[in-house]
């Protein structure tokens, strides 16, 4: 159980200054992002938040035009969206099925007006989830313990969404893309395997 104010968003000039710098195209480190969250959301920090420069090369390659909307699935504390939205004109919403990780990444959003960026919790697989999508994030987000049911609905919305759909794997997602993606790019960062598909 977490200990009393460890929920609570932490107060630092330079979390302002790392969200402006962030926003207007400069480099941010993982410390200085990570720093924006509470503390009790930062022990998943290094093993299950994507790395920001691998969020920003993400969110490009799945924003192609203002407002395209993009869904990340177990979104965890926020990061990917968080950064998604300083970096494009894209709509992020980000699904998490912790609820203290869901609360704790809207408050960023709010407290810091990162308009583009939403967060609710629940089922990512969720087909109202995926409507309207022009892109989707998979950062390796089903657990062992989820059993493969969670893996098999992602992968039936992927088969189900409309062709030109952008998807980006990062640390695989526990099973092959389905068929209808074809593999636009695909590289390696000290985290892992970060893979750009498209649905034809």
């Amino acid at each position: 159980m977490a200990k009393r104010g460890e929920w609570e968003l932490p107060e630092h000039p330079e979390i302002t200054a790392a969200v402006l710098a962030l926003a207007a195209g400069g480099e941010v480190s993982d410390r200085d992002v990570d720093r924006w969250f509470p503390k009790a959301a930062q022990k998943w920090a290094r093993i299950h938040w994507t790395p920001t420069a691998v969020a920003r090369r993400a969110a490009a390659f799945l924003v192609r035009a203002p407002e395209d909307r993009v869904l990340d699935v177990g979104s965890g504390g926020g990061k990917f969206c968080l950064v998604g939205a300083l970096t494009t004109r894209g709509r992020f919403l980000g699904v998490e099925a912790v609820a203290e990780l869901a609360k704790a990444a809207s408050a960023v959003a709010t407290k810091y007006r990162i308009a583009g960026a939403r967060f609710r919790c629940g089922d990512a697989t969720e087909r109202a989830a995926w409507a309207g999508l022009n892109g989707v994030y998979l950062y390796n987000p089903f657990t062992a313990e989820s059993g493969t049911a969670g893996i098999d609905l992602a992968l039936l919305r992927l088969r189900e969404a409309p062709s030109g759909l952008r998807a980006v794997t990062f640390c695989g997602i526990g099973a092959q893309m389905p068929a209808e993606y074809a593999l636009v790019n695909e590289e390696r960062t000290q985290a892992g395997p970060l893979a750009y598909w498209e649905k034809r």
